[in-house]
This record gives structure tokens, sequence and C-alpha cells, in this order.
């Protein structure tokens, strides 16, 4: 279900003019987030209650240290976000562009 997901989303994110259209945009970002949790979360944290063979299921919970890592990747992630959002705006809205020069006009 995850693959298919994926490749949907994939080959709505092809076509151009399913990329303006802010529907099929949504729909993909959207299958695409489902299609990940699927294969990733499902993929890997269900598996991991299934008991052993004796039937004990281990507990866990993340230390200090693995909390304040995990923090620091989103805080990251968070500011990488911004500074390329920063910039990414402007261009998209035209209020930054390119003044080109050609070496044919004299000053």
């Amino acid at each position: 279900m995850a693959f298919i997901f994926n490749l949907t989303a994939f080959f709505i994110f092809l076509r151009p003019k399913t990329r303006e259209n802010y529907f099929t945009l949504n729909l993909a970002c959207v299958l695409i987030i489902t299609g990940v949790y699927i294969e990733k979360g499902m993929g890997l944290i269900i598996p991991g209650f299934i008991p052993d063979t004796l039937g004990e299921i281990f507990e866990y919970a993340p230390s200090g240290l693995e909390k304040r890592v995990a923090l620091g990747i989103w805080a990251f992630g968070a500011l990488f976000f911004t500074l390329f959002l920063k910039f990414a705006l402007p261009v998209y809205t035209g209020e930054l562009r390119f003044k080109s020069s050609s070496p044919d006009k004299k000053k």
C-alpha cells in the first residue's frame, strides 16, 4: 500500500499541470506522508511491540541525551526551513529578480 501511495504521488509530481493545481498538490503531499508513515512507522514501530519467544515485551524510554539530540535535529531542520523560506518566497512571488546587464548596451 505504501509503495502505491508513493508511486501515485511521484506521478502526480511529474506532471506540471497537476503541480499547479492546489488540490492535486495537497493530495500528492498527503499520499507521500501517508506512504512514508506506513513504510517506516508501521513497519518499524509496531513490530517492536511484538513479544519475544518467551512472551516478554521490553519497555524502552529514551534517555535525556537522546531527547536532546532529537530536539536538536528538529531545531536544525526548523532553522534551515526558515532560512530557505526567507529566500524562496521573494523568488516565488517575483519580488526578487536577477538584473542582467547585456554587453551590447553601453552606459
